[in-house]
């Protein structure tokens, strides 16, 4: 049964589990494909490569658009209190994959509210990913630039350092002032924190493996030398609250470093300090012990990860880490996995690490991707979002296709971006350049909607199919005394409609209506007609849908 869980909640009316024809002859390349009852009641947030962001309800159709100034650098989210926080593209010295610069606020009517430029020539450039924190400031992930002279004292092979210097990570916590400044609260650098056993007059020598805290300046993914400036890749970062970490994704290192935020921006950058009392030193990493040689090609879990993410709702991950596991280098083969993680916290809130060995677990405690109903492969780019009712929101995000699943791998929503930088596709027809950095998905009672206007504007795409889906208004419905039996043979049994003028309406998986009665106290419809197969009883008062439920026929 369908029961509100705000005084906005919508019930499902239908499910496609179809690949529709397209027009012209065409199969469908674009829009809804699938959409089951389990999928999460909400609407997620589609940032194509255009200078427009898109909310989107579970039947495909697009209820709010946001225009802002530039196209995405990469990550879009909607904060709580319905502005828009955006990652732009703008120009600048450092081009190297999800180069972003700027970052900007819309309110709910797309007037820019804040936005500031994070980027200075040849010194640092905003890239990737944002972090809203409680306080209202944010987390800026940033390369930082230092030059071949400056990386070969710090221990850098010579072979490996570029006409263009190295870039590290930084994370600046900004705090938004005005309509377009700053003040840094806040500041980590990776500088301060490498090891390398090339120049052993340096500050950071040692031996790799004795250092799992510390950032090797000198490991590479393929085992050769290799002059990428960009050296560390991180693309994404997240924060938790309850620890006050910060989490933070290397695409290059295929890990996973937790760092510390309770510290000064002094501390930030020592061996000591905050809460954990290891200032900025990574307090835990995970995804391949290689890059502290505390493992070898088959320790390795992680292949080129995105969207690391602690899970704090629902209840079968709470307390867990996720990645998109891109897998680009997979000794198996190219495949994508959501993978969840449990970290090896202690009672006291410390990262459990043995003597000479790797960081825990051994063993991943979920991994979904490649198999006869899901096919995913996302080399670059994608996200994985567990929900409140643990399904996951995938994005494959080279193709620009979502899925949402169950725990148990079933698709339950499936959808594919319809707008690419050259514009808005029409359905049937084959477009390039769909993909996005990743999605997010929000519930009905997200604060963000609360007194927003969301009706449909119909499907994104051009010339698109008309589909039978739609969602069917359920307001302030409370639990129904009425009974009835949901596996048929024969009959259809509803018994407790109290109220006159009730009827029953079957629709099937397609949204056609098959059958229209109405309703006495206790009432039977002969369903022995009927083929096999799912469908969805209506029980309408008044001309309003006030109950959903699905039923088999068997």
């Amino acid at each position: 049964m369908t029961q509100s869980k705000s005084n906005k909640v919508f019930g499902i009316l239908c499910l496609l589990t179809v690949v529709f024809s397209g027009l012209k002859g065409q199969e469908q390349t674009v829009g809804l494909f699938e959409f089951d009852e389990e999928a999460f009641d909400g609407y997620t947030l589609l940032a194509p490569s255009t200078k427009e962001a898109y909310l989107i309800d579970n039947c495909g159709n697009w209820v709010h658009k946001w225009t802002t100034n530039y196209v995405p650098g990469a990550s879009t989210y909607l904060l709580e209190n319905g502005n828009l926080l955006r990652t732009c593209r703008v120009p600048g010295t450092f081009n190297g994959g999800g180069s972003g610069g700027r970052v900007e606020l819309y309110d709910w009517d797309s007037n820019l509210v804040w936005g500031y430029t994070f980027s200075e020539a040849n010194s640092y450039h905003q890239h990737h990913d944002v972090e809203f924190l409680p306080n209202g400031n944010i987390l800026v992930l940033a390369w930082e630039e230092f030059s071949e002279a400056q990386m070969i004292a710090e221990g850098r092979l010579v072979d490996a350092v570029t006409d263009n210097g190295i870039w590290l990570e930084k994370v600046i916590e900004a705090k938004p002032i005005g309509a377009d400044d700053i003040e840094i609260v806040w500041e980590w650098r990776a500088i301060d924190h490498l090891v390398q056993d090339v120049n052993p007059i340096a500050n950071n020598y040692g031996i790799i493996a004795d250092h799992p805290e510390r950032i090797n300046l000198n490991f590479f993914r393929s085992g050769n030398i290799e002059t990428s400036a960009d050296y560390m890749h991180a693309n994404a970062i997240d924060y938790n609250a309850d620890l006050d970490q910060i989490l933070i994704s290397s695409r290059n290192f295929s890990e996973i470093w937790v760092i510390d935020h309770s510290t000064s921006t002094t501390e930030a950058a020592t061996a000591s300090g905050g809460v954990s009392g290891k200032g900025g030193n990574l307090l835990y990493r995970y995804g391949n012990p290689r890059t502290y040689d505390r493992g070898t090609e088959a320790d390795q879990k992680f292949f080129g990860q995105h969207d690391v993410k602690w899970i704090s709702i629902g209840d079968q991950f709470k307390g867990m880490i996720s990645v998109f596991n891109n897998g680009d280098g997979r000794p198996d083969g190219p495949y994508s996995t959501v993978d969840i993680i449990q970290p090896p916290l202690d009672a006291e809130g410390n990262y459990q690490l043995a003597e000479n060995l790797a960081y825990g677990p051994e063993e991943i405690s979920y991994s979904f991707g490649s198999n006869d109903e899901l096919n995913v492969f996302s080399p670059r780019t994608s996200g994985a979002m567990t929900l409140p009712n643990d399904n996951i929101m995938v994005c494959e995000g080279s193709s620009g296709v979502l899925y949402e699943i169950t725990s148990s791998g079933e698709i339950v929503w499936h959808y594919a971006n319809p707008v690419s930088i050259n514009g808005i596709a029409t359905q049937g027809e084959l477009t390039g350049n769909l993909g996005v950095f990743r999605a997010e998905k929000y519930g009905y009672d997200y604060p963000a909607f609360e007194g927003k206007t969301l009706s449909s504007n119909g499907p994104l795409e051009l010339d698109p199919i008309d589909q039978p889906c739609m969602l069917v208004n359920t307001v302030d419905i409370v639990k129904s005394t009425v009974i009835m039996n949901t596996n048929w043979d024969e009959y259809l049994h509803v018994t407790g409609v109290e109220d006159y003028g009730a009827e029953l309406v079957i629709v099937d998986n397609l949204g056609r209506e098959i059958l229209n009665k109405a309703l006495t106290w206790d009432t039977s419809v002969d369903v022995s007609i009927l083929k096999s197969g799912i469908y969805y009883v209506l029980l309408r008062k008044q001309g309003q849908v006030v109950e959903v439920r699905k039923a088999i026929k068997q």
